[in-house]
């Protein structure tokens, strides 16, 4: 990022970086290990890989070790950014992304009392801000209680950012099937709207957008109506948290659609986990995500369907992985192309 994020939390403020990082990539007020530790756990991490690193990384904080510098900035912007809609935020901790298209930092806003109080996205790539604004627009729009809320988004520094609320809850299990209460989650957000597979607004996007020729999957799926529905996008263990009581909250929504097309969330979660966690064959996958789309929809569907939507589903990861900046001959983009080019059934 072109701008210097030590500026974005209180004077005083470390910056951490791990070995082999060129960059810091850790932003955290210096007030002792314990502390050091607690705000650790920001680091991203579903995946059992990025468990083990989160482990490491917040030992190598708490202890003081790796690059650090301490910054002398008086000017707190993010402090003067959310001053009306967190009027309570004392302090932070930053994470700031891997570099490439979309690279983005979050922030985590805290009281006096150590309370998390709000997250703050900040992105300066074009990209990056695309997903800011589609992850506002969808939050906007989202029935209480399905995500988190929108506090206040704008101009910050060289970039934009997004500053929401909290979500309270517990992460599903990284190798976890969908809970069962997302099926009520996505029926809360139809749309009511339903359309020939051919006049779908979500298949003529990504029609459209793709090198890749899809007509004959949308051909399988001519027969029949099919609700618009809103897709969370990025539907992952890791985007979901579980409240006390069993609710299903989601969160990070930036590749969110409010026109989707039905049981696509469903099937890539299916391929997330198998390619990502288990790192299961993708036939094998494919299978389960086609099993687990035909007992969801109870024999409303057919196999040839669920298997169209399936592909679709692999399409959607790569596109977005691709844009991310992950190259075509990365182990994931190879095993989600094998998903729509090799002949599974």
């Amino acid at each position: 990022m072109r701008t210097n994020l030590e500026s974005l939390l209180p004077p005083g403020t470390h910056a951490v970086a791990m070995p082999n990082w060129r960059e810091p990539r850790f932003l955290m007020p210096d007030a002792g290990a314990r502390q050091r530790w607690r705000l650790g756990a920001l680091y991203p991490a579903g995946r059992w890989q990025g468990k083990v690193l989160k482990a490491l990384l917040r030992v190598w904080v708490a202890v003081g070790l790796g690059a650090t510098r301490t910054s002398a900035d008086a000017s707190w912007e993010i402090g003067t950014f959310v001053d009306g809609a967190v009027p309570n935020a004392r302090t932070g901790v930053a994470w700031i992304g891997p570099p490439g298209p979309s690279q983005k930092a979050t922030l985590e806003l805290s009281d006096e009392t150590g309370r998390v109080v709000a997250y703050v996205k900040y992105a300066e790539t074009n990209l990056g801000r695309r997903r800011l604004q589609a992850e506002r627009a969808a939050l906007i729009a989202l029935p209480e209680g399905v995500g988190p809320s929108v506090l206040h988004y704008g101009p910050l520094l060289e970039g934009e950012a997004l500053c929401i609320s909290p979500v309270q809850g517990h992460h599903v299990p990284s190798s976890a099937n969908p809970p069962c209460g997302l099926v009520d989650v996505f029926e809360s957000m139809r749309s009511g709207e339903s359309l020939p597979a051919s006049e779908h607004p979500w298949l003529r996007r990504i029609a459209s957008n793709s090198s890749v020729d899809i007509a004959p999957w949308i051909a399988t799926l001519g027969g029949r109506d099919w609700d618009v529905v809103r897709m969370h996008g990025d539907l992952a263990p890791w985007n979901v948290l579980i409240a006390d009581g069993g609710a299903v909250r989601l969160v990070d929504w930036e590749h969110a659609s409010e026109s989707g097309f039905p049981l696509v969330d469903m099937a890539y979660w299916v391929l997330q986990v198998g390619c990502l966690v288990r790192r299961s064959s993708p036939s094998r996958t494919f299978r389960k995500a086609v099993r687990h789309i035909l007992a969801l929809e109870g024999g409303s569907i057919g196999l040839v369907e669920a298997q169209s939507i399936v592909r679709l589903a692999a399409l959607m990861a790569y596109e977005h992985a691709s844009e991310d900046g992950h190259g075509a001959a990365s182990r994931a983009q190879v095993w989600r192309r094998t998903v729509w080019e090799c002949d599974i059934a």
